[in-house]
This record gives C-alpha cells, sequence and structure tokens, in this order.
C-alpha cells in the first residue's frame, strides 16, 4: 500500500493501464477523484457498488452495466454469459449498442468497492473475459477501485456462510483473482472534511481500531454534550428502519400545514423505477414550517453542499435557512438516470440519460442511516455507538461530522469500535 498525499500523482501510473485500488481514510476525496479520472481516460467507465453511489456519479451499478442482477456466484456465471450471447445476435438497437459499448471498454472503474464481495468480483471477471474473448483478469480491461475497506464491507448473511463457506473471507482482496491480475494499491493521506488537529488524528486510530486512553476520555467528554447549536444534530442509525420512523414521528410533533411534494418522472418504467428506488430524494417529500432538514446536493452556485443541514422557514415559497445562517430560496432540483453509449461518430463511450426525477433537493433530517450517510459531511451529528455491530460501522459514522465540536454521543463501548484483522492486514497495519 503505497501513501499518496496528492491524487494527482497517481495518474500518471493509472493512465498506464495498471489496475489499481484507490484507498483512503473517510473525507480524502476519493469520488471526486474517480469522476475526474473518469473524465480524462478514453473508453472508460464510472460504475458502483450501490445505486445512491451510481446515481451521484451519473453512472450505473457494476451488476446492472454488466447484466449481474442478483447473481454473485462463479459458478453462476453461465446465465449471465448466455444473456450476453443473445444481445450479440441480437438486432436490436439497444442491444447492439449496448454490446459495443462493453466490447470497446477499456477501464471499468468502480466506487464503494469495500462492498464487492469476493464471488462478485470473480464473476465480473468471467463475464468480462467472456465478452471481449479474452484469457486476460477481466478480458484485459483495466479495472481501477475507489474504496476504503476499513468502512462498510461486503453483506455477508448466515444464510450465505452456510451455502458458501468460502464466504469467511469476503473481500475482493482476498480473492486469488487479486494477485492473479497484479493490483496496486494507493492510500490517499490528505484529509478534506475534518482538517488537521487531534480530531483527525483520533479518527485515524479509530479506523483501525487503536482506542487509546486519550481517544477513550475525547469520546466520553462527547456523551450527553450540549452542542449549542440552533437545531438538533442529525441521528444517525445502524438501522434503517429507524430512520423513518423518528423523521415521520419529529414531523408530526410540529405545528401547522403539512405539505406533500410528489416528484414529478420522465421516461419508461424501467427508468424510472430505478429513480425511485435509488435516488436520495424521496418520491413523495413531506414537510412543514420548523422542519429540520438535509440537503442531497450540490448547489451550482455554491449554496450548499450535499449534507448541509437547514430548517425550513417558509413553504410557499419554499425557503429554508441553513446551518451557515443564510436564507436561501429552494426550487425543484433534476436526477437523471445515465447509462453508458458508444459514440459511433466520434468512439468515445459517452453518457446518455433515459430517465429524469424533478423533486425537492433535500430530506428530513431528525436522523439518518450510517449507510446512507456515506458519503457525506454534516454538521452535527447524534449516534449511539454502542449499538454499532460490524468493523467500519463506528468509524463510518465518526467521521461523518466535521469537527469535534459538532458530535454528540449517546453512548459508546470499545467492543462496537474495531476494525476487521483481515483489513488491517492487507493494509500493512
Amino acid at each position: 500500500m503505497q501513501n499518496i498525499a496528492n491524487a494527482d500523482d497517481i495518474l500518471p501510473i493509472l493512465k498506464s493501464k495498471r489496475n489499481a485500488l484507490v484507498s483512503g481514510s473517510a473525507g480524502t476525496g476519493k469520488t471526486t477523484f474517480a469522476s475526474s479520472f473518469a473524465e480524462t481516460i478514453p473508453y472508460s467507465i464510472l460504475a458502483a457498488t450501490t445505486g445512491v453511489a451510481a446515481l451521484n456519479l451519473g453512472g450505473e451499478t457494476v451488476h446492472r452495466l454488466l447484466g449481474l442482477g442478483i447473481t454473485s456466484r462463479p459458478e453462476e456465471a453461465n446465465k449471465i454469459i448466455s444473456h450476453w450471447e443473445k444481445i450479440k445476435k441480437s438486432k436490436a438497437s439497444w442491444d447492439v449498442l449496448r454490446w459495443q459499448t462493453i466490447k470497446n471498454l477499456k477501464t471499468l472503474i468502480i466506487d464503494e468497492a469495500s462492498m464487492l464481495r469476493k464471488d462478485q468480483f470473480e464473476l465480473i471477471d468471467i463475464v468480462l473475459s467472456n465478452i471481449k474473448d479474452s484469457p486476460l483478469p477481466f478480458g484485459g480491461i483495466q479495472i481501477v477501485l475507489i474504496s476504503d475497506f476499513f468502512q462498510l464491507g461486503p453483506v455477508v448473511t448466515t444464510s450465505d456462510l452456510f451455502m458458501y463457506p468460502d464466504l469467511k473471507d469476503p473481500y475482493c482482496f482476498q480473492s486469488n483473482l487479486w494477485e492473479k491480475a497484479n493490483f496496486e494499491s494507493f492510500n490517499l493521506t490528505t484529509n478534506y472534511r475534518q482538517g488537521e488537529g487531534q480530531f483527525l488524528s483520533a479518527l485515524e486510530k479509530i479506523r483501525v481500531g487503536d482506542i487509546t486512553s486519550e481517544i477513550e476520555d475525547m469520546l466520553n467528554s462527547r456523551v450527553g454534550a450540549d452542542l449549542k447549536i440552533p437545531m438538533n444534530p442529525v441521528k444517525l442509525y445502524p438501522h434503517k428502519v429507524d430512520v423513518s420512523k423518528e423523521n415521520m414521528e419529529c414531523l408530526k410533533k410540529l405545528n401547522g400545514t403539512k405539505y406533500v411534494s410528489e416528484a414529478e418522472f420522465e421516461g419508461k418504467k424501467y427508468d424510472t423505477d430505478i429513480l425511485k428506488k435509488e435516488c436520495p430524494a424521496e418520491s413523495s417529500l413531506y414537510f412543514c414550517v420548523g422542519a429540520q432538514v438535509m440537503m442531497i446536493n450540490n448547489d451550482k452556485e455554491r449554496k450548499w453542499v450535499n449534507g448541509t443541514l437547514g430548517i425550513i422557514r417558509c413553504c410557499d415559497p419554499l425557503q429554508i435557512e441553513l446551518s451557515t445562517n443564510n436564507i436561501v430560496s429552494v426550487d425543484l432540483h433534476t436526477w437523471e438516470r445515465c447509462v453508458p453509449y458508444l459514440d459511433k461518430a466520434t468512439g468515445e463511450i459517452k453518457r446518455q440519460c433515459t430517465g429524469k426525477m424533478r423533486q425537492y433537493p433535500f430530506s428530513l433530517a431528525w436522523s439518518s442511516s450510517i449507510h446512507r450517510s456515506q458519503g457525506l459531511t454534516l454538521d452535527y451529528i447524534e449516534t449511539d455507538l454502542s449499538k454499532c455491530f460490524s468493523p467500519g460501522q463506528a468509524y463510518t459514522a465518526l467521521s461523518r461530522v466535521k469537527a469535534l465540536s459538532g458530535l454528540k454521543l449517546l453512548g459508546w463501548n470499545k467492543q462496537s469500535i474495531f476494525a476487521d484483522e483481515r483489513v488491517k492486514k492487507f493494509y500493512g497495519i
């Protein structure tokens, strides 16, 4: 694992078409790097392991891109390969374009790769090698993974382990394919979220599960902390079922007229259904004056960023007082579902919009799930770390907040803050 302070220093290496992992702590700009890198590389496609991450990138999930669906096991690859053989022989314009797009693909960039399970990783190799008709790993396509394996990892259920004992080692870097494909690993070290100081230093130790007496004192000092802020901190829950319940209960407690904004959709049902499922905005958005909200996009005029908190001060027209103390007018925002396609005129892989969703760019924000908050920068959070149950979950929650002064803990214990030993070994720790 090579430490890199400036992400631009990795570009010459990646442009040599070597397979690579670009890693780094939360806040080191991994996703921003992925987007900028994709724009500079011909015949590249930017994908992600989750729908929300893919939509934010303007790309697709890697599963949908390659037609994997819910299939994950290499022994099930024949189903996917047969599907692609049908696409290859099809005369339908969409199938022809899809086949040509993947056939001409040279670089595949996958964000949030920590959640890419070992068997899914191997299945991608089989499918791409078949499409490219090449014995090389991934059919000779360059694979660039973007991720921090110390954050949320692959989902492996008890049922998965019963059926497939090999998933006791679930990470993609534990696959024999990792060495066969000669992946090089780079670790970004410049943090753009927390800056320098005691809190950033503590986060780096928490990331690897090193809970020193100083960190214990720091965490204890945040239990029940009075943040002295004009709004409530965002409560981060390990389970998303708690989030919706909390937000709706808080909304009902407010006096005044309740409003609902129904999203507007354009496109075929297949595309709009994907947007309904994966867009960070709600299809039916409930709100009222006094509601605490979180902005879920980056404003073009830089009035707010994804994760900025605010309070609705007026509903008609819609005005929100942000945590910056600025009162801003908010209009509908358009999210687009884009798919890659080969432009025959230029020979380049471009993106085509196949569906649109228009909705206000905020969500109720008395609470959020730890999973949903991954990638966000929040002003204030409240969480109970003692309820975290998987490696990296506590670190993912803590690293959302800009500064220690914005953190309120309801509780914590050493047993809930831990890193996976296999990940530590991979990073050489």
